[in-house]
């Protein structure tokens, strides 16, 4: 199983190792998906929880895709572990700040953000680090601040297909298989579970949502800072 450290992230975002036919045609289906599905429910759901605009830290940002929908809307932040990923970020979202950081161990000595916000990144972690992670957030929110989660459910369709995809590449390629993605050990299984953790964490469960918006991908988690 490919390991969730920065050099697998580097490596995951070097457009340039995509070497088979198999991984060059996954980053165009991602891609695509960030673009045209992802980036309008983003939109749609930061809307809904900052109606005016305001500061937002996106920890976590990946390549920067699915923030272009975002340019003069809001006062966007990113942070990535990767440097490849904040590369990208700072190629497609010139408008925004781009730092490379951590978000197990973030730094930023600000309490200024309205909202924080992240996609797909919350299953790469164990529950005790989503904790910590929770936790970092609250403490660069401003009071009354919201945090908007994008975190896959074990059901979501994005998942099965996977899991799918990965069993049957297994099968073929055996000792030679490669997975298309850093492990993902902690998926949502139930809203209780997301309840507690935002609860511990210092906020307030404001929306648990699982739509066809995104095509069942995501369950979108919103929670207010207490």
């Amino acid at each position: 199983m490919q390991s969730n450290d920065v050099d697998s992230w580097d490596q995951y975002w070097l457009k340039s190792r995509d070497s088979s036919i198999l991984q060059k045609l996954y980053a165009r289906i991602a891609t695509f998906y960030r673009r045209k599905l992802i980036s309008p429910r983003l939109k749609h759901e930061l809307l809904k929880a900052f109606p005016n605009g305001g500061k937002l830290l996106h920890a976590g940002s990946g390549g920067g895709e699915v923030d272009q929908a975002l340019s003069g809307v809001f006062d966007v932040t990113a942070i990535d572990i990767s440097a490849n990923a904040i590369a990208s970020y700072k190629n497609l979202n010139p408008e925004n700040k781009a730092l490379i950081g951590d978000i197990l161990s973030l730094d930023l000595n600000v309490s200024n953000f309205d909202g924080y916000y992240n996609l797909g990144v919350m299953e790469h972690f164990s529950q005790k680090q989503c904790e910590t992670i929770l936790q970092n957030a609250n403490k660069v929110l401003k009071t009354g601040g919201k945090i908007v989660i994008f975190w896959p459910p074990s059901y979501g369709v994005s998942v099965i297909f996977l899991s799918l995809l990965h069993f049957c590449l297994k099968l073929i390629k055996r000792k030679n298989f490669v997975p298309l993605h850093p492990e993902e050990p902690n998926k949502v299984f139930s809203r209780k579970r997301i309840l507690a953790l935002v609860n511990k964490s210092g906020f307030e469960l404001q929306r648990f949502n699982f739509s066809i918006r995104d095509g069942f991908t995501y369950v979108v988690i919103v929670a207010k800072k207490s």
